[in-house]
């Protein structure tokens, strides 16, 4: 069950499952993918909002949506030391690609 991709129609039945208070064990066994396929996928599909059963709403349009995103945007710092003269603090060094390694400038 490895690698498998959900189509937007899976999705739909996760949605469909999950609203008819289903729990992710069962769902996973009616689809036909792991249980860790299914909490992966509900957390993908949140809306921000409770569903009937007070839990996070799933929507497959909203995880269709998320697995299509832009990877994040990461900036890697170059591996020299950079120094500066601080009036108050005095002489500052620092080599970020050692310290800090990259930066995430956008989250997916």
């Amino acid at each position: 069950m490895a690698g498998i991709c959900l189509t937007l129609g899976k999705r739909r039945e996760i949605e469909r499952l999950y609203n008819d208070d289903m729990r992710p064990s069962e769902i996973a066994a009616a689809v036909g993918v792991t249980t860790a396929t299914i909490y992966r996928e509900l957390k993908r599909g949140e809306t921000g909002e409770l569903d009937k059963h007070f839990r996070p709403a799933y929507s497959a349009e909203a995880a269709e949506r998320a697995k299509s995103r832009s990877p994040a945007l990461r900036l890697r710092a170059p591996e020299e030391e950079i120094a500066f003269a601080d009036g108050h603090m005095g002489l500052y060094r620092e080599n970020l690609a050692r310290d800090c390694g990259d930066f995430i400038l956008r989250r997916s």
